[in-house]
């Protein structure tokens, strides 16, 4: 991971200092955003199974209960949402995520039982209280309900219309007075461009960035990343953990959470247009825990990346020689050419990223400067691949300038596209033999018989091969299929598996080859081809 950090020591850190909320069991109100129990649907109870709970000694578990009822007697599903947060230290104020319980009939929501049906329908949650919290004396408190059903209705309560119901928990926790730390601040090792350059045209850019959000006690909550760029400029972007209970995992910015103690975070910063060219530093990172509690890491000025709007170079004439690769057996090569002006002391490097998962890499960053004026740098294609489509090209100058193309970089595809050639020649088989030529029959056991066959083809190795034991009235008593070493030019081995207690007599092979573009041959079957140097037979004796 480029531009690593390890755990972050010099900082400076703030740390948030609540007073304690009543614990007389005060609902907080707001502003309704909707009118209570309108249209058909109706929530008609909604209440915690215990109204205080100790949770100082570690996760508590209580249940939040609530009932809906749809009077639409067509309505066949209903669903919706209960939202959770903890209460802040002020009136209408609130701290940490918020835990969205999703709900709907039928079920299948984790952690949540449901019974009823659409026009009657019960929910409850196991809700964990966590152990820390900003203060001894916290309230959980229900902020939200949504319903909808198919039929079009849509039931929203908030604020006063949530008051009539006992939707605040009590719980005595310990107080998390440490602020969050992170570590392995990086760019991604996936998504995004590889390589630190952003263009600023079009309808602007963006930078993505990996790290660990570090808080042991009551967890990560949100965050603010600030870039610093020319003059002083600077660019932030917040971001926050949001949990999914239906998924049990939660997601911030690209990065998956599994443990909010070390969430892996991925922000993505939006670069404008007009945002002045030049180096772009990650300046600052402030972080929230769940208690409120924060901290600003400042004077960072890592992972520089590289604004552009390809103003001083240039490239164009993209093209690859040759698009279509004979790599069925090794990698092979092709060169990546285009022209380049306005570059300040030659064109130093050339950058070539590929789409994701693409097999295809580039040999060498350092162009080719070539007789008719352009540049060029050697890209391969694996020898496993189909196809690869060039996805980036960075070119920078002696000077430090640079400029970017593609659909990496949010430009239009180069249309740079490697392909393998076409496998449109079957393999061949130029001989073929069996042994042992003589064998006795075995009442007891299976028997084999080995087939080699010289093969050639012009494209593809050889990679499958079949055979089939016929007797002398052309009845079938053996064969198999299988794998092979593959090969282009060299003979082909295959072990051909026999019946049990194969009468004496003579028998004839026939068998197919099959190359690794799926084209088949077949020697030795009525109306194929022949077997090369005559038919294959083997004898059982007595």
């Amino acid at each position: 991971m480029r531009g690593m950090l390890t755990k972050i020591s010099s900082r400076t850190i703030v740390t948030c200092a609540f007073v304690a909320v009543s614990t007389a069991g005060t609902v907080l109100t707001a502003v309704s955003s909707a009118s209570a129990d309108t249209g058909k649907l109706s929530v008609t109870g909604l209440s915690w199974s215990q109204g205080r709970v100790d949770a100082s000694g570690g996760t508590a578990v209580v249940n939040l209960s609530w009932t809906v009822k749809d009077s639409n007697a067509a309505a066949t599903a209903v669903s919706g949402d209960v939202k959770v947060r903890l209460a802040g230290p002020l009136a209408g104020t609130f701290v940490g995520q918020t835990l969205d319980i999703p709900f709907s009939i039928p079920g299948g929501t984790p952690g949540l039982t449901t019974s009823g049906t659409v026009q009657n329908s019960s929910y409850s949650y196991s809700f964990a209280v966590p152990q820390y919290s900003f203060a001894t004396t916290a309230q959980w408190t229900v902020t939200q309900v949504i319903v909808k059903d198919d039929q079009g209705q849509r039931l929203n309560l908030t604020g006063t219309d949530l008051n009539r119901f006992s939707g605040v928990l009590n719980a005595t926790e310990l107080v998390d007075s440490t602020p969050p730390t992170f570590d392995s601040l990086g760019f991604p090792v996936v998504g995004g461009p590889s390589r630190p350059f952003v263009f600023d045209g079009g309808s602007g850019g963006s930078s993505s960035y990996f790290f660990n959000a570090d808080d042991a006690q009551s967890g990560f909550w949100k965050g603010v990343i600030t870039l610093t760029g020319p003059g002083g400029k600077t660019l932030s972007s917040s971001f926050q953990e949001v949990f999914s209970v239906a998924n049990g995992f939660g997601m911030c910015g690209a990065g998956f959470v599994f443990d909010d103690t070390s969430a892996q975070c991925q922000p993505s910063v939006k670069i404008p247009v007009g945002t002045p060219a030049g180096t772009w530093t990650v300046s600052k990172l402030t972080l929230f825990d769940n208690a409120g509690n924060h901290a600003t890491f400042a004077n960072l000025n890592t992972l520089p990346i590289t604004v552009t709007s390809d103003s001083v170079i240039q490239a164009s004439g993209f093209s690859a020689n040759p698009t279509q690769l004979n790599n069925w057996v090794n990698t092979a090569t092709s060169q990546l050419s285009m022209n380049v002006t306005g570059a300040v002391g030659g064109v130093s490097t050339i950058f070539v990223d590929f789409a994701p998962g693409g097999p295809c890499r580039q040999n060498s960053t350092s162009p080719t400067l070539n007789a008719d004026g352009s540049y060029s740098v050697d890209i391969s294609m694996f020898s496993i691949a189909n196809s690869c489509s060039v996805a980036g090209i960075a070119v920078l100058d002696g000077a430090g300038d640079v400029s970017v193309y593609g659909t990496e970089y949010g430009l239009a595809d180069l249309g740079i596209n490697l392909t393998r050639v076409p496998d449109t020649t079957p393999p061949v088989a130029t001989g073929a033999q069996v042994s042992p030529a003589s064998q006795p029959t075995n009442p007891n056991s299976t028997g084999f018989e080995d087939l080699t066959v010289d093969v050639n083809d012009a494209v593809a190795p050889v990679t499958q091969m079949s055979a089939t034991v016929f007797n002398s009235s052309g009845q079938i008593f053996g064969g198999g299929d299988g794998g092979v070493i593959s090969t282009l030019t060299g003979p082909v081995v295959f072990s051909i598996p026999l019946g049990v207690g194969l009468p004496p007599g003579t028998y004839t092979v026939a068998f197919q080859i099959t190359d690794a573009g799926g084209l088949t041959s077949s020697y030795g079957y009525p109306n194929s081809q022949p077997v090369p140097g005559g038919p294959l037979t083997f004898t059982v004796t007595p």
